[in-house]
C-alpha cells in the first residue's frame, strides 16, 4: 500500500506542476480558448477572440485604413478596420485578404498619364508598424483586387473639408 500513495502523491504533484505551468504560459489564454489543445497543422489562422489571430502561437492584432479618391467626380471614401471589433469570421476574411494581396510587400506607384482615375491608399498597422501603399487603377499591385473589392464595400463617403 505505500507504494500506491507515493504514486498517488507523485501523480497530483505532476497535475499541480502542470496546472501551474499552464496558468503561468503566456499561451494560458490561446490553450484555454481552444480546449486545451491547438493543432501544428492547421491551416487557418485560428480566431481566439474577435480581433487577435494565432498564427504559429504568436497573438497578431491588425488595422486597415482604406482611402478611395479621384475618378471623375472626384469622391472621396473610406473605413477604418479595427480586427479588435469585427466579428471573428470578419477578421479572418480580412487578415486572409490582406494577406493574399501582397500588399504589405508592395511598393507605391502612380499612372502619370491618368488624370480621373481611382486613387487608393492603404494602411495596414500590425505589432511589427505600419506599411502604407498607394496607387490608382492603372497601376494596381497584382493581387490586390480581392481585397480592394471587401474594402469598397466597407467604404463609406468622406465629406470634403
Amino acid at each position: 500500500m505505500p507504494t500506491f500513495w507515493k504514486k498517488l502523491a507523485v501523480t497530483i504533484s505532476a497535475i499541480a506542476i502542470v496546472a501551474l505551468l499552464l496558468f503561468l504560459s503566456p499561451l494560458r489564454d490561446s490553450v484555454l480558448s481552444l480546449g486545451g489543445y491547438l493543432s501544428p497543422q492547421s491551416p487557418q489562422p485560428i480566431n481566439l477572440n474577435s480581433g487577435y489571430l494565432l498564427t504559429s502561437e504568436v497573438y497578431h492584432p491588425m488595422k486597415v485604413r482604406f482611402r478611395q479618391s479621384g475618378g471623375f467626380a472626384g469622391l472621396r471614401r473610406g473605413c477604418d478596420l479595427d480586427m479588435e471589433t469585427l466579428p471573428a469570421d470578419e477578421a479572418a476574411k480580412l487578415r486572409s485578404l490582406v494577406e493574399q494581396s501582397g500588399v504589405l510587400s508592395a511598393s507605391s506607384s502612380q499612372n502619370s498619364k491618368g488624370r480621373d482615375l481611382l486613387n487608393y491608399e492603404i494602411t495596414v498597422e500590425t505589432l511589427d508598424g505600419a506599411r502604407q501603399v498607394t496607387f490608382d487603377d492603372g497601376s494596381k499591385p497584382v493581387g490586390v483586387e480581392p481585397l480592394l473589392e471587401y474594402l469598397q464595400g466597407q467604404a463609406q463617403p468622406i465629406p470634403l473639408r
